[in-house]
């Protein structure tokens, strides 16, 4: 998944989307790109009649990129999308959409979890289907996302017991908060200190290390 006149594509992604926001609609457009740190498509170029459209990413070795790997905004009256990206991106940009209509009611819908001992996760069940992915409405705000995050986490290092691990939203960006350093890896997010919520951000939820066990898991999501 900024308060400004411009609609956010968190195809979280939601409005430039948060997460990977391939999604179902009407139209579509792809460009091959090389090297590139910023892009801006306008809709006289891709044809698009809206602004809730979702971007996706395929390198050149034909893999899906992470939407942590880039960012962006839909400008609301034109239709325009200008894309940043980190690191520098060689391949295809794809934009699909539209996004309209009602928010899902899913269970899972941007729903911290943690299935597992060291694992946790954001919108597990979320897919790249006409009905299967997520979208929901905050301060305004639509998030979209058709894939599923999640972080490994150490539950037996030396400084992760009593771990935090908290899961938000903010700028356009799925954050896992890992203020104890004891995330070994992650997909579909990005890693941040925070131990509570940004301000601006939208929660949804957090859970503790107690001696190798998760404890104290929340559901803090405001939709």
């Amino acid at each position: 998944m900024n308060g400004f006149a411009k609609q956010v594509l968190t195809v979280l992604g939601v409005l430039l989307s948060l997460f990977l926001p391939p999604a179902r609609g009407a139209s579509s457009y792809t460009t091959s790109v090389t090297s590139v740190t910023t892009l801006t498509i306008s809709a006289a170029t891709s044809g698009m009649v809206g602004a809730k459209y979702g971007v996706y990413l395929v390198d050149s070795n034909n893999v899906k990129r992470p939407t942590s790997e880039y960012s962006g905004t839909i400008d609301p009256s034109t239709y325009s999308v200008t894309i940043a990206f980190d690191p520098p991106f060689t391949g295809t940009v794809t934009l699909k959409g539209l996004f309209s209509g009602s928010d899902t009611a899913h269970g899972y819908d941007f729903k911290f979890t943690a299935p597992e001992n060291g694992i946790v996760r954001v919108c597990d069940g979320c897919v790249d289907t006409s009905t299967g992915y997520a979208k929901r409405t905050a301060s305004g705000k639509h998030y979209v996302s058709t894939t599923m995050a999640a972080a490994t986490f150490d539950m037996n290092g030396q400084y992760c017991n009593g771990g935090l691990v908290i899961g938000y939203i903010l700028d356009n960006q799925l954050y896992f908060g890992d203020p104890f350093g004891c995330i070994t890896s992650v997909t579909n997010a990005k890693v941040s200190a925070a131990s509570s919520y940004p301000t601006d951000s939208v929660p949804l939820g957090s859970v503790r290390n107690y001696y190798g066990l998760w404890d104290s898991l929340t559901d803090d999501r405001p939709f």
